[in-house]
Protein backbone atom coordinates (compact mmCIF):
# COMPACT_ATOMS: atom_id res chain seq x y z
CA UNK A 1 0.00 0.00 0.00
CA UNK A 2 0.78 3.26 -0.26
CA UNK A 3 -0.41 7.16 -0.16
CA UNK A 4 -0.73 10.52 -1.36
CA UNK A 5 -1.70 13.28 -1.10
CA UNK A 6 -3.16 15.86 -4.55
CA UNK A 7 -4.13 18.93 -5.00
CA UNK A 8 -7.55 17.61 -5.76
CA UNK A 9 -7.66 18.24 -1.59
CA UNK A 10 -7.84 14.44 -1.27
CA UNK A 11 -5.35 12.18 0.74
CA UNK A 12 -5.93 8.47 -0.87
CA UNK A 13 -4.29 5.09 0.04
CA UNK A 14 -3.80 2.65 -2.71
CA UNK A 15 -3.13 -0.95 -3.50
CA UNK A 16 -0.74 -1.31 -5.75
CA UNK A 17 -1.62 -4.53 -7.16
CA UNK A 18 -5.06 -2.62 -8.29
CA UNK A 19 -3.57 0.80 -9.52
CA UNK A 20 -3.91 0.11 -13.05
CA UNK A 21 -6.28 -2.00 -15.32
CA UNK A 22 -6.21 -2.14 -19.18
CA UNK A 23 -10.14 -1.81 -19.59
CA UNK A 24 -9.73 1.46 -17.68
CA UNK A 25 -7.21 3.32 -19.69
CA UNK A 26 -9.07 4.44 -22.11
CA UNK A 27 -11.38 7.78 -20.57
CA UNK A 28 -13.19 10.14 -22.40
CA UNK A 29 -12.88 13.85 -21.83
CA UNK A 30 -16.45 14.48 -21.36
CA UNK A 31 -16.34 11.74 -17.86
CA UNK A 32 -13.45 14.32 -16.13
CA UNK A 33 -14.08 17.24 -14.67
CA UNK A 34 -11.16 19.91 -15.70
CA UNK A 35 -10.42 22.63 -13.44
CA UNK A 36 -8.04 25.51 -14.32
CA UNK A 37 -6.21 27.29 -11.68
CA UNK A 38 -2.99 27.40 -9.80
CA UNK A 39 -3.02 25.60 -6.79
CA UNK A 40 -0.25 27.86 -5.34
CA UNK A 41 -2.54 31.59 -5.09
CA UNK A 42 -6.25 30.26 -5.71
CA UNK A 43 -8.19 28.06 -3.72
CA UNK A 44 -9.41 24.75 -5.32
CA UNK A 45 -12.44 25.12 -7.65
CA UNK A 46 -14.29 22.07 -7.02
CA UNK A 47 -15.92 20.49 -3.68
CA UNK A 48 -13.63 17.30 -2.58
CA UNK A 49 -16.35 15.76 -1.42
CA UNK A 50 -18.35 15.29 -4.57
CA UNK A 51 -15.95 15.68 -7.41
CA UNK A 52 -14.00 11.67 -8.50
CA UNK A 53 -12.34 10.71 -11.09
CA UNK A 54 -14.57 7.94 -12.58
CA UNK A 55 -11.65 5.42 -12.93
CA UNK A 56 -10.55 6.32 -9.26
CA UNK A 57 -8.70 2.83 -7.93
CA UNK A 58 -7.80 4.10 -4.56
CA UNK A 59 -9.01 2.10 -1.89
CA UNK A 60 -9.76 5.10 0.95
CA UNK A 61 -9.97 8.74 0.19
CA UNK A 62 -9.42 11.11 2.84
CA UNK A 63 -10.83 14.85 2.87
CA UNK A 64 -10.86 17.39 4.72
CA UNK A 65 -7.00 18.78 4.90
CA UNK A 66 -6.05 21.39 2.38
CA UNK A 67 -3.64 21.29 -0.19
CA UNK A 68 -2.96 24.71 -1.15
CA UNK A 69 0.21 27.46 -1.51
CA UNK A 70 2.45 24.33 -1.80
CA UNK A 71 2.90 20.48 -1.49
CA UNK A 72 2.23 18.79 1.77
CA UNK A 73 3.26 15.57 3.05
CA UNK A 74 1.09 12.84 4.49
CA UNK A 75 2.70 10.05 6.26
CA UNK A 76 1.65 6.40 7.69
CA UNK A 77 1.79 6.35 11.83
CA UNK A 78 4.55 3.77 12.53
CA UNK A 79 4.08 0.15 12.51
CA UNK A 80 5.78 -0.84 15.62
CA UNK A 81 2.96 0.76 17.66
CA UNK A 82 0.20 1.57 15.81
CA UNK A 83 0.18 -1.24 13.64
CA UNK A 84 -0.29 1.53 10.36
CA UNK A 85 -3.80 2.38 11.42
CA UNK A 86 -3.60 6.32 10.80
CA UNK A 87 -2.42 8.38 7.71
CA UNK A 88 -1.76 12.03 8.74
CA UNK A 89 -1.00 14.75 7.05
CA UNK A 90 -0.42 18.75 7.25
CA UNK A 91 -2.81 21.54 6.01
CA UNK A 92 -2.73 24.93 4.17
CA UNK A 93 -4.60 26.08 7.40
CA UNK A 94 -2.48 25.41 9.83
CA UNK A 95 -3.75 22.15 11.64
CA UNK A 96 -1.96 18.38 11.55
CA UNK A 97 -5.44 16.03 10.46
CA UNK A 98 -4.91 12.08 11.20
CA UNK A 99 -7.45 9.84 9.45
CA UNK A 100 -8.05 6.34 10.76
CA UNK A 101 -8.27 3.48 7.95
CA UNK A 102 -9.88 0.93 9.77
CA UNK A 103 -12.88 3.18 10.17
CA UNK A 104 -11.93 5.57 7.39
CA UNK A 105 -13.08 8.53 9.46
CA UNK A 106 -11.11 11.62 10.26
CA UNK A 107 -9.84 10.75 14.24
CA UNK A 108 -8.30 14.27 15.53
CA UNK A 109 -7.80 17.49 14.31
CA UNK A 110 -4.49 19.27 15.86
CA UNK A 111 -4.15 23.33 15.68
CA UNK A 112 -1.17 25.02 16.34
CA UNK A 113 0.18 26.65 13.58
CA UNK A 114 -0.54 30.38 11.92
CA UNK A 115 0.39 29.43 8.38
CA UNK A 116 0.68 26.22 6.16
CA UNK A 117 1.65 23.33 8.02
CA UNK A 118 3.61 21.53 5.55
CA UNK A 119 5.73 18.30 7.20
CA UNK A 120 4.63 16.45 10.10
CA UNK A 121 6.17 12.98 11.54
CA UNK A 122 5.34 9.95 14.13
CA UNK A 123 7.85 9.28 16.40
CA UNK A 124 8.73 6.10 15.87
CA UNK A 125 8.49 4.15 19.47
CA UNK A 126 6.30 7.14 21.47
CA UNK A 127 2.77 8.39 21.56
CA UNK A 128 4.97 11.76 20.28
CA UNK A 129 4.25 13.63 16.72
CA UNK A 130 6.29 16.64 15.47
CA UNK A 131 5.16 19.56 12.92
CA UNK A 132 6.42 22.13 11.45
CA UNK A 133 4.96 25.19 9.91
CA UNK A 134 5.81 28.11 7.42
CA UNK A 135 4.96 30.25 10.80
CA UNK A 136 8.38 29.22 11.99
CA UNK A 137 7.00 26.88 14.75
CA UNK A 138 8.30 23.33 15.42
CA UNK A 139 5.74 21.87 17.63
CA UNK A 140 5.45 18.54 19.50
CA UNK A 141 2.87 16.83 20.39
CA UNK A 142 2.51 14.60 23.20
CA UNK A 143 -0.05 13.33 26.11
CA UNK A 144 -2.04 12.11 24.18
CA UNK A 145 -5.67 11.59 24.82
CA UNK A 146 -9.06 10.45 24.27
CA UNK A 147 -11.17 13.47 21.69
CA UNK A 148 -12.27 14.13 18.61
CA UNK A 149 -10.54 17.24 18.21
CA UNK A 150 -7.72 18.89 19.84
CA UNK A 151 -6.63 22.73 20.87
CA UNK A 152 -2.78 23.33 21.19
CA UNK A 153 -1.94 25.24 24.44
CA UNK A 154 1.34 27.42 24.10
CA UNK A 155 4.66 26.88 24.74
CA UNK A 156 6.77 23.79 22.61
CA UNK A 157 5.11 21.13 23.69
CA UNK A 158 1.25 20.24 23.06
CA UNK A 159 -1.26 17.80 24.39
CA UNK A 160 -3.11 16.37 21.39
CA UNK A 161 -6.46 14.25 20.94
CA UNK A 162 -5.18 11.06 19.60
CA UNK A 163 -4.98 7.67 20.92
CA UNK A 164 -6.23 4.23 19.70
CA UNK A 165 -9.52 2.59 20.20
CA UNK A 166 -9.53 -0.23 22.23
CA UNK A 167 -9.34 -3.48 19.57
CA UNK A 168 -12.31 -5.71 19.70
CA UNK A 169 -11.02 -9.33 18.42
Amino acid sequence: YFISNGKDQKCKVWDIRAACNSTNSQVTKETIPKFFWDYRWQPYPGNPEKVKHPHDRSIFTFTGHRVLQTLIRCRWSPLETTGQRYVFSGSQCGSLFVYDILTGKRTAVLRFHRSVMRDCDWHPHQPLLASVGWDGSVVRWRKLADEEEGDAASGGEHSASLSPPPMEL
